[in-house]
This record gives C-alpha cells, structure tokens and sequence, in this order.
C-alpha cells in the first residue's frame, strides 16, 4: 500500500473516531542511551543524587554495569540512597557537597526529601512551590568535583545541585576535560535561589568548555503553566 493512502486512511480514521496514529517522537531517556554508547562512557558522576532517584532511571534505562559516584550531602537522603544501592557493586557513594571552594557550609533542606536543598537560601522557590519549606539547616562537608577526577575515564557528568550549578563547573574545570556527555536541570527563571546564576551564562561557560546542546526535555512548570526548569543533554564537540 502506497505512503499516500495510508496517510489518507489515517486522516479518515481521525475523523471518524478522534484518534489518528502519529509517529513516536525520541525521548529523552533514548537521547541519554544514544550519548552514553556513542560517546563510549566508562565512569559516571551524579552530582546531586537525592535518593537515587536518577541513578534508578540509569540503571533501568542506560546501564546497569557503568561505575557511578554519587555526591548527596543531606544525611537522611545519603541514608536512604546507600540503602537503595546496597546490591550494587558499582556505586561509590559520597556524602558531601559540591562547590567553587573546600570546607563546610550551611545547606537549607527542604520538606521535599530534600530534593530542592541548596547551599543557596531558596527565593522564587516560596512562590512556585508554596507547599515545600525550608525549616531546617544542616551543616555539610564541599569539595571541588576536580578532587574526584579520573582522567583516564570517559565520564557522563549529571548535574542537578539546585541553583548551584555554575558554581559546580567552577570546581570542575579539569573534569570537564574529561567529560563526554553533560546533564544539567537548568532553572528558566533564574531566581529560584538567591544569588542563583542564570542558565545563559551556564551555557555560555559550557560552550566555552566544547560542548554543544544534543537535546532537551519537557519542560517543568508550576500550578499557572510558569515554565521553572528544564534538563538539557549536552555533547562535547
């Protein structure tokens, strides 16, 4: 059967019962899996772990064999993280920040399973997230991502650190070199923490870095269709 006529019976099937057959689109976990065997991985970093919540996505979708290292300072996060991996003879876990400088800092945890804590006090994060509170303050160990290089490696970096990205690539300099493919959660509106660098210089840093935007996800918003956050797949040129 022609292209043509399928095309044509599809739109008469579209007509008659409101559903048409449409071409799935790549998503963004199949742009991951492109990048990580294109690019030839052999050691990931997530940077800014959570619970393992990505890491889970990565290993169902991605790999389930890559070493990866974790960095998540929240205690009670890292607890429940070290618990999920357990089985897991590829995960290296270390409970400590990430930042431009070494030493200690104040981390504002949110209600949220910490998942929007940050070195930096949250600001429009109390407008667009009404229902998620920063009541306490934890003290935590940062480092510099440089201090973890592993230059031999082909590495897939993930970054989401809640408005302290840019001050994460400040420490990373030397990774970078050694970095095939970039996650980053990038904020679109640039305020969501104080002080918070904006995703144009983030990106101009990268481009400076070698690399280039390979896809995007959907984007994030909040209860008024705000756009908040997006995930961009970068590739060194």
């Amino acid at each position: 059967m022609k292209v043509e006529k399928l095309i044509q019976l599809n739109e008469v099937l579209g007509r008659r019962s409101g559903f048409q057959l449409k071409r799935a689109q790549p998503s963004f976990s199949l742009a991951r899996r492109f990048l990580f065997d294109s690019q030839r991985v052999t050691k990931v970093y997530d940077c800014g772990a959570n619970e393992g919540q990505w890491l889970k996505e990565f290993r169902l979708s991605v790999s389930n064999e890559v070493p990866i290292v974790c960095f998540e300072p929240l205690a009670s996060a890292g607890e429940k993280l070290k618990a999920s991996t357990r089985e897991d003879n590829f995960v290296q876990i270390h409970q400590i920040a990430l930042s431009n400088f070494e030493g200690f800092a104040n981390l504002f945890v949110a209600s949220n399973s910490g998942m929007s804590s940050s070195l930096r006090n949250p600001q429009d994060h109390l407008s667009h997230y009404g229902n998620v509170k920063f009541n306490d303050v934890q003290e935590v160990t940062v480092a510099r991502l440089d201090s973890f290089l592993d230059p031999l490696e082909r590495h897939y970096l993930k970054i989401d650190v809640q408005g302290g990205e840019y001050d994460l690539l400040l420490s990373a300099t030397r990774t970078l070199e050694a970095t095939r493919v970039l996650e980053i959660e990038l904020s679109l509106t640039g305020r969501m923490y104080d002080g918070e660098v904006g995703t144009g210089s983030i990106l101009e840093l990268l481009e400076k870095s070698g690399f280039t935007i390979f896809s995007l996800s959907d984007v994030a918003r909040n209860r008024d269709g705000a756009c908040l956050y997006i995930d961009a797949l970068l590739v060194r040129r």
